[in-house]
């Protein structure tokens, strides 16, 4: 009797371990705030990119800026630059000649990367689809990868384009 019941503590034990092993193990899914309504049509959009950056980031890496500002049909871009950084964001703008959207992180506190710049693919839910940090060799590679996750993805981002 005394080792059935061991045998039981040690299972219950086992599996409570297990539980709390895996609430801090699994990561919370939670919606990505869009913020106020862009220019374009909220109908049009399929897909936000929300890029994380500041004016302190190495050149090569803010050359993804450049890429950005032509978005593919159905795609918004906003910025997103630290609180710090709220009253230069007219010298940020003019000075990386930026032609999105650019906001302060303090909306998105909860969802700063630790790399920065990173880029945010979330749906017009707020799912998350993909984080990117952008390192400076985007050039061709982030062109590819949103034309490849938007062909590949169509089926998400259009039943969700759809409700």
């Amino acid at each position: 009797m005394k080792k059935q019941f061991v045998l039981l503590t040690l299972v219950s034990m086992i599996f409570l371990i297990s539980i709390i092993y895996k609430e801090h193990t699994t990561p919370k899914l939670s919606t990505f705030p869009l913020g106020e309504k862009q220019d374009i049509s909220e109908k049009e959009i399929m897909l936000y990119l929300f890029i994380f950056f500041s004016r302190n980031n190495c050149p090569p890496c803010l050359r993804v800026i450049e890429l950005l500002n032509q978005p593919a049909e159905g795609i918004s871009v906003i910025g997103i630059v630290p609180e710090k950084e709220q009253g230069s964001i007219d010298q940020i703008r003019e000075a990386l000649h930026i032609k999105f959207p650019i906001k302060t992180s303090k909306q998105w506190r909860r969802f700063l990367p630790k790399y920065t710049p990173s880029l945010y693919g979330v749906g017009r839910d707020g799912q998350i689809y993909f984080v990117l940090p952008c390192v400076g060799t985007e050039d061709d590679y982030l062109l590819e990868y949103i034309s490849e996750f938007k062909r590949k993805a169509a089926y998400l981002l259009l039943s969700r384009y759809l409700r």
